[in-house]
């Protein structure tokens, strides 16, 4: 409380402070005493509560871009530096501020974000908010005319700038993605009444693109009409926030495409280029992220994997730990969620590395779009949901970070959960600085694993078939290796000559840049087969997985020349990225082991835990050979600092 002596005329007063004697982002109680009082209560004025909002400095975030297949920030002189995040999904824009208007609500946000360690925000948005009707958007003057019809505050764009600005000067970029559509006409957070839904009476939410005023449709990019008010909305929204900093990317070509439609590869990747493309045409320089269809987190398509279609910068799959690709428990069936009713040791142990694997070769960054504890009642029900939900939320950070992910954006915050609370405070700072230094490099490798990903048959969108080649790099704790499908082999490494009457099949160079590769047979393109042969590269093939056992790998590795760890347990998972150790128990019970991470490094360096105690000085050699000692309870993690 702030108390203040003021002089008093006619019963009126003011009080003046100072910038640094009030707190922003919070309540200030002012209290006023009139000069020369004697302290008695009538001489003092009630107690004024009043929020100070933050001052605005104008501050925009340092420019993104991609190089050579990597994010990075540019810094002072020209320079540049890896980017990774931690980061949310913020909903309040598609699920509260079209019927409430609270700038104060966003501030106080913005700095526990912060406070979390948070720097990167997706925000879904229905758009039927920034587009309320057709070709309508906020820089039109019919704009907040439309949205007041609707029961809507005219002020929704301005907190959606406003956050945008804010969330920059606080250092959290901002992602656009496109959560819903105008269908609904009895949709309640874009102006309808969903108990009228049924009744007839027509509802008086914001649903152009609905046939009528009482049928609600689902957003149909097959209709011309759909279509069109998806490319304006990127179109638009590139155009107002052109060179922008503080704008991450745009998400294209909207969230979860799983329609009979966009399930096809075909059409997915030409509504996704059309989309990014129409971004590139406002704002060449804005980053795009594709989102792959099979609600998100489509591993198969190889337009998902690794030819992403024209325009588009980057990958943004949604991989929830609970719906990897992981067989489900007996009871699933019974359930009301039955995808995420999945085996609990399986999960933890390997789900996140084989939803990311098939992504191939490190060519483009990627990060989770969403993911984290969602659906912890079905997947952990035995566990109370406060530590289910932070075992899983850990478990996302640390597994995404050890396949290489640029970032990872939670779903979901502010959802009036103290523990989802807690468990952001907990461990958002832990892995903001890791991620911070930039990712796990998985750009170069020494091992190829190439298959057909019909090996065995796919199941959800997943692919099922890179089971053992995930099994076999995590029990040895590989470095980063490659997956290849036969077709992008065909696509990328084949190279076909004609010589007269005869055509010669040969091999591109890049194919040949690794020390071994090991092939699955399984439906694999004969084509591939043939050309693999011609190689002189050490070479396992087999057609049944039982074929591949970690003697027959162990062998193929040592002998030429493969870094393999078969010292620190099969159950403790390792992730070395430029300034970091992060050690994971995906398997096992807690407990104390030796670790014997591959830290590659020039002389002597420390080891520093997460309090700042040393536990380990040497050299790269010495820790191979003689590790360090950590304690590590079951699917929890520790972060070990690298100081040279």
């Amino acid at each position: 409380m702030l108390t203040c002596k003021v002089n008093v005329v006619d019963g009126e007063f003011s009080m003046t402070f100072r910038k640094d004697e009030l707190a922003q982002y919070a309540n200030n109680v002012f209290v006023a005493s009139a000069s020369g009082s004697a302290g008695k209560p009538e001489d003092s004025s009630l107690p004024v509560d009043t929020f100070v909002y933050p001052i605005l400095t104008g501050k925009s975030l340092p420019k993104l871009f991609i190089e050579n297949g990597k994010l990075y920030q540019a810094t002072a002189g020209g320079g540049k530096k890896p980017f990774g995040f931690v980061g949310m999904n913020y909903t309040q824009f598609m699920l509260y501020f079209g019927r409430k208007e609270s700038f104060e609500l966003i501030a106080r946000e913005v700095d526990q974000l912060a406070s979390w360690g948070i720097t990167a925000v997706r925000l879904p948005i229905n758009f039927a908010l920034l587009q309320p009707a057709e070709g309508v958007f906020p820089d039109n003057p019919d704009y907040e005319k439309i949205l007041k019809e609707h029961n809507i505050y005219t002020s929704w764009f301005r907190m959606v700038e406003y956050f945008i600005t804010l969330a920059g000067q606080r250092g959290i970029y901002s992602v656009f993605d496109w959560h819903g559509y105008p269908v609904d006409p009895y949709r309640h957070f874009i102006g309808g009444d969903i108990h009228a839904k049924g009744s007839g009476k027509p509802g008086e939410g914001i649903a152009w693109l609905a046939p009528t005023k009482i049928a609600a449709v689902e957003f149909d990019i097959t209709d011309p009409r759909h279509y069109k008010a998806l490319l304006a909305t990127h179109t638009w929204t590139a155009m107002h926030f052109k060179n922008n900093t503080n704008i991450m990317g745009i998400e294209v070509p909207y969230n979860e495409p799983h329609t009979r439609y966009m399930n096809n590869q075909s059409n997915w990747a030409k509504v996704t280029s059309a989309c990014a493309l129409a971004i590139k045409a406002q704002d060449n320089d804005r980053l795009t992220f594709c989102m792959p269809a099979g609600w998100g987190h489509d591993n198969l398509s190889w337009t998902v994997t690794w030819q992403l279609p024209v325009g588009v910068d980057a990958q943004a799959p949604h991989h929830y730990l609970a719906n990897g690709p992981v067989p489900t428990r007996p009871e699933a069936k019974s359930t009301k969620r039955p995808w995420l009713c999945r085996d609990q040791d399986l999960t933890f142990a390997r789900a996140i590395a084989t939803l990311s694997l098939p992504r191939g070769a490190g060519n483009v960054p990627i990060y989770n779009g969403e993911g984290g504890e969602w659906g912890s009642d079905i997947f952990l029900p035995d566990m109370e949901r406060g530590l289910a939900n932070d075992c899983m939320f850990e478990a996302s950070l640390v597994q995404g970070y050890a396949a290489g992910l640029i970032g990872h954006m939670n779903w979901i915050c502010f959802d009036n959960k103290s523990y989802d609370k807690t468990i952001y405070k907990d461990h958002g700072p832990r892995f903001a600085k890791v991620y911070a230094e930039g990712p796990v490099d998985w750009s170069k490798a020494d091992v190829a694993f190439i298959q057909n990903p019909e090996g065995v048959d796919s199941d959800n969108n997943h692919n099922m078939s890179v089971i053992p080649f995930i099994d076999l790099m995590l029990s040895l704790h590989m470095g980063p290796v490659h997956y290849l499908t036969d077709d992008e082999i065909i696509f990328k490494g084949v190279s076909r000559q004609s010589s007269g009457l005869e055509q010669v099949t040969d091999a591109s160079a890049s194919i040949g840049d690794y020390k071994c590769l090991i092939v699955d047979k399984r439906n694999l393109d004969r084509r591939v087969e043939k050309i693999l042969k011609k190689l002189n590269i050490p070479i396992f093939m087999f057609e049944k997985p039982e074929e591949l056992t970690t003697a027959v790998a162990v062998k193929l590795f040592t002998d030429n020349g493969v870094y393999i760890d078969q010292k620190t347990p099969e159950g403790i998972q390792l992730a070395i990225g430029p300034k970091h150790v992060v050690v994971f128990r995906r398997k096992g019970e807690s407990g104390t082991d030796t670790i014997y991470p591959n830290v590659k490094r020039d002389g002597v360096f420390e080891l520093v835990d997460e309090k700042g105690k040393s536990c380990f000085k040497g050299t790269s050699e010495d820790l191979r050979n003689n590790g360090v000692s950590i304690t590590l309870d079951k699917w929890r993690s520790l972060i070990l600092e690298i100081k040279n």
